[in-house]
């Protein structure tokens, strides 16, 4: 059962407000796993793929084999191919949420099929809940997409959420979804503050690295960083830095 807590801001990085110390500090932190991994499995012909290639994501090492998984991939560009094909070779639950999309119930690649929903990912709890199984087009925190599919548990959670993604993560750290979550491969976007997020470009990061060092102290720990295209944060170049990351983060406890 989710439970609220307070969201903690994070100390300055250098005791006191700095752009460039808040930026090394999230950088170090999101480019460097804590946790190895030796078994990934991503794209490819047999569904396989080594820690060196780009296209592995989802980390075997704590996975139980025929155990029953729920996967829910949180995407609108489609670059969730992968991911949906590997968890269905492994005979999980898979659901695909894309508001663009037209409706569609299901789609296969030959292992099984693919639950398609229109409904995204919101960080605000409306009034009215979805029904069982029905969750429409429109807009829902995910405890009660959770809720309202069945599941208390969601072994891989993938998320592009094109900047959305501080205001969510920080609501589920709040109401205490992040413990139904196994496995997350999670998109960040440093171009721009993201929706609903202001103040200085410093106050900016350090709410940033606030909100994964909560991921983190919710026993999440990273376990592999993968640059994106692009040198900019907060729209300053920044040759050292990337304008995406994406990052495979597993719930080993609190």
């Amino acid at each position: 059962q989710a439970t609220d807590s307070k969201f903690v801001l994070q100390p300055w990085a250098s005791g006191q407000p700095s752009f460039s110390a808040e930026v090394q500090r999230l950088v170090q932190f999101i480019s460097t796993p804590e946790l190895n991994c030796s078994r990934w499995q991503g794209s490819g012909e047999s569904g396989f793929a080594y820690v060196g290639e780009r296209s592995a994501t989802l980390c075997l090492d704590y996975w139980t084999p025929d155990s029953p998984c729920v996967v829910y991939s949180f995407s609108l560009d489609g670059k969730d191919a992968a991911i949906l094909e590997s968890t269905l070779r492994m005979k999980c639950e898979v659901h695909r949420f894309d508001p663009s999309t037209g409706h569609k119930h299901s789609s296969g690649f030959g292992y099984g099929s693919v639950r398609h929903h229109q409904a995204w990912l919101d960080w605000r709890r409306p009034h009215a809940r979805p029904y069982r199984g029905v969750l429409g087009t429109i807009q829902h925190s995910l405890v009660d997409i959770m809720d309202s599919l069945g599941h208390s548990m969601v072994h891989v959670l993938w998320a592009d959420l094109e900047s959305a993604e501080w205001r969510v993560l920080e609501s589920w750290a709040q109401d205490g979804t992040l413990r139904r979550i196994n496995q997350l491969i999670l998109t960040v976007h440093l171009q721009w503050a993201g929706f609903e997020v202001g103040g200085t470009e410093a106050g900016v990061v350090r709410f940033w690295y606030s909100v994964l060092s909560a991921l983190h102290s919710s026993g999440f720990r990273l376990t592999r960083s993968t640059p994106g295209p692009g040198h900019t944060v907060l729209r300053q170049e920044l040759p050292n830095t990337h304008s995406s990351y994406k990052l495979t983060w597993l719930r080993r406890g609190e």
